[in-house]
């Protein structure tokens, strides 16, 4: 990763020569570039051995699919269809009529979610995305119950069977306060910090600015930037605090159901 061109050719080339006294080589093919440039900007010729990398608008990383545009639009998709894949594949465990609805829930939790929610801390989530994540989980609360679509059965009816409520959205509001209160108070890089409080130069789009990982944060915890990154510093106050703002949430859901 670099600011810009010159620097990230040097060390593209530095990373070819070290690999090279040890023996090793970079494979152009499966080598991609990714530029984050301004609109009607011209794209840059990266070379390995006088190959030309091929420049990409995505590519999976860690599990995690980035983008040029910043949207986590795309690795939502792909969490959820690999989520649904895995429930198809458990087929057997939610047709067992001697396993307890409220054991299928709890595999449900431990097996689905973590597939689904992979990655979630860095997620900048839009409306549109956080209907997309909701009728998932109804998606799987229906497959447990074996529910089909021409049943024409509400959510409301499907949650009361199974004694539960939506959580799916609560939880990676969580896991994102978390995290992003264990990076704050990491004294050993200052990244995090830059990030919540930075300032970029220049002057933005008129159009509407896209939404952010910050002003998800901001609004799951009902604090400013500023707050959250002084309230942080308190581990175990944070802890209480993302406690307290998920069971607000989960009681504010709780009432739009009813």
């Amino acid at each position: 990763m670099s600011d810009d061109i010159t620097s990230m050719r040097g060390i593209l080339h530095r990373v070819d020569e070290t690999g090279k006294k040890a023996g090793l080589k970079l494979n152009a093919k499966k080598t991609k570039v990714m530029q984050l440039k301004p609109e009607n900007s011209s794209l840059y010729d990266f070379k390995i051995d006088q190959t030309v990398l091929e420049n990409v608008e995505d590519f999976k990383y860690l599990g995690s699919v980035k983008t040029i545009d910043g949207s986590c639009s795309k690795d939502i998709k792909v969490r959820k269809g690999m989520a649904k894949k895995k429930m198809i594949e458990l087929n057997n465990v939610w047709k067992d009529h001697n396993i307890p609805i409220e054991l299928k829930l709890k595999l449900l939790k431990c097996l689905i979610w973590p597939v689904m929610i992979y990655g979630c801390e860095a997620w900048s989530q839009k409306k549109d995305t956080d209907k997309r994540i909701e009728a998932a989980e109804m998606w799987f609360y229906r497959r447990i119950l074996r529910v089909k679509w021409t049943d024409k059965r509400t959510n409301e009816s499907v949650l009361e069977e199974l004694k539960t409520e939506r959580t799916l959205l609560n939880l990676i509001n969580a896991r994102k306060l978390k995290y992003v209160g264990h990076a704050l108070r990491n004294h050993r890089t200052s990244l995090m910090k830059t990030v919540c409080e930075g300032r970029l130069d220049g002057r933005r789009r008129k159009e509407r600015p896209p939404m952010s990982l910050l002003t998800n944060l901001t609004k799951a915890c009902g604090l400013s930037l500023h707050q959250i990154v002084q309230k942080s510093q308190n581990r175990a106050g944070w802890q209480q605090r993302v406690r307290s703002s998920i069971a607000t949430a989960n009681t504010a859901s709780g009432d739009a159901d009813r």
